[in-house]
């Protein structure tokens, strides 16, 4: 049994109670109420698949929400229904220069969305008194590059995301670096993985962005074997996060948890 909060395990000794409201009753000794859109139970799914033929990836995500996975071939209960599940899903690979998912007898998913990027022209806009507006120009976005996992939370202006890329860890360094210069990188061996850490100290965290989601906290990155493909798992933060502290030392305990449930295997 995984768990990320103390006092659950007695908290399913009470009677008379459904699941959700057990865990939520926990959730709210650590979390101010409203902290969280949907809360973090302390149990995580596990996330199971072969990619690109030459390797099985393995990671865990919160019960309850963010990741969207298809093709989940089969589930394995990893215990009661609240401790999460296994989720096997079908393969994913490469062919033609896009990224798929593999279905027997039918035409393969295209994934690309997911993996690479899609640039696409957009109206720009600006802020004036508060308010957005078009400014008559466009400019161009990345419409692809979608989250494999995402979650948000208002109250207290986290993102929790997972994403997979057909970048390199040297081009996305670069990048980031790009656009979050006050961040700094560190190597980090967790759970047998050697991780790049793109890390904003917490005292100097920005306001909350125009959203009141999200900004530059922690970001890690790993690449996938050798395939040219990367991982990040990331928990975006602001001031408006410090003001909830106890959401906000939760969410770092999930975004670690979730880092050291990564596995890269190569196979036989």
């Amino acid at each position: 049994m995984k768990k990320v909060m103390i006092g659950l395990v007695s908290a399913l000794m009470l009677a008379g109670c459904g699941i959700k409201k057990i865990i939520q009753r926990s959730d709210d000794q650590y979390m101010v109420r409203g902290a969280l859109d949907m809360p973090l139970s302390g149990y995580y799914n596990t996330y199971t698949f072969k990619f690109m033929d030459k390797y099985r990836v393995t990671h865990e995500g919160p019960v309850g929400g963010g990741c969207g996975y298809h093709g989940a071939v089969s589930s394995v209960p990893k215990g009661a229904s609240y401790e999460g599940t296994v989720y096997n899903i079908r393969d994913i690979y490469e062919e033609n220069g896009k990224t798929w998912q593999r279905y027997e007898g039918m035409a393969p998913l295209d994934l690309d969305r997911y993996f690479r990027s899609i640039k696409a022209m957009h109206p720009a806009y600006e802020f004036v008194n508060g308010r957005q507006r078009k400014t008559g120009k466009e400019e161009e976005i990345e419409v692809g590059l979608r989250s494999i996992c995402f979650q948000s939370w208002e109250g207290s202006g986290h993102t929790l995301i997972l994403r997979m890329y057909k970048r390199d860890v040297t081009t996305l360094r670069s990048q980031w670096s790009t656009y979050n210069p006050q961040g700094h990188w560190s190597t980090q061996h967790v759970g047998g993985n050697d991780w790049w850490l793109l890390e904003n100290d917490e005292a100097t965290l920005p306001p909350p962005p125009p959203s009141g989601l999200g900004g530059w906290f922690q970001s890690w990155l790993l690449p996938i074997g050798d395939t040219g493909y990367s991982m990040s798992i990331q928990v975006g933060a602001s001031q408006k996060s410090l003001q909830n502290p106890k959401a906000h030392e939760q969410m770092k305990a999930t975004l670690r948890h979730m880092v050291e449930s990564v596995k890269i295997e190569a196979l036989p």
